[in-house]
């Protein structure tokens, strides 16, 4: 227990380091809160990673992840990574599972939101972006209740920021032509 206390009071340094004694936004806090919520939560019981020898971790100039609005400053000076343009960051293949950007810790799900009847409903869906790498993007339903309960939490949390909101539902839309159009392929 004294050991996850140091390593959380580290991490509490180096965060407040990269801001210069300046206060974190609340989009980082909440990034941070959603991070926390799915730190101990993966997609199956065992390594996903097996499935598909890791390929979602080997970044490439093609492959990276998207990041959430202000999460760029918590990898300043990462040696584990490199930010394009401040909104991708790229893998080089290895990293702390507690420090993975947020897009890894919800892949292979991505959040849809909507508002029904004055309540927020949260439809996770398989983020069909990676179906190349990823065979748990294939089909709905194949990864852990937990996990999808989880990523459920962390997304309620995230969505207090409009930023973040505007960032979801952006992406939802895209990933929402991305299957229309894969299923006019299909038929």
């Amino acid at each position: 227990m004294l050991l996850l206390d140091i390593k959380e009071l580290l991490k509490y340094i180096h965060i407040n380091k990269l801001f210069n004694g300046r206060n974190m936004n609340t989009n980082i806090r909440l990034i941070l809160k959603a991070k926390e919520i799915l730190r101990n939560t993966t997609p199956l019981p065992f390594d996903c990673g097996t499935l598909c020898e890791n390929l979602c971790c080997k970044g490439s100039e093609d492959v990276g992840m998207l990041l959430f609005p202000d999460e760029e400053h918590l990898y300043i000076n990462s040696g584990n990574s490199e930010i394009i343009d401040g909104k991708i960051i790229v893998c080089k293949g290895h990293c702390d599972r507690d420090e993975r950007p947020l897009s890894c810790m919800l892949y292979p799900l991505f959040p849809v939101i909507s508002e029904e009847s004055g309540k927020t409903r949260i439809r996770l869906i398989p983020d069909i972006r990676g179906s190349i790498i990823c065979p748990l993007t294939a089909e709905e339903n194949l990864v852990t209740r937990d996990f999808e309960r989880a990523v459920r939490r962390a997304v309620r949390c995230l969505i207090v920021s409009p930023e973040h909101r505007r960032f979801i539902d952006n992406i939802s839309e895209e990933l929402s032509e991305i299957y229309t159009l894969r299923n006019l392929l299909i038929k």
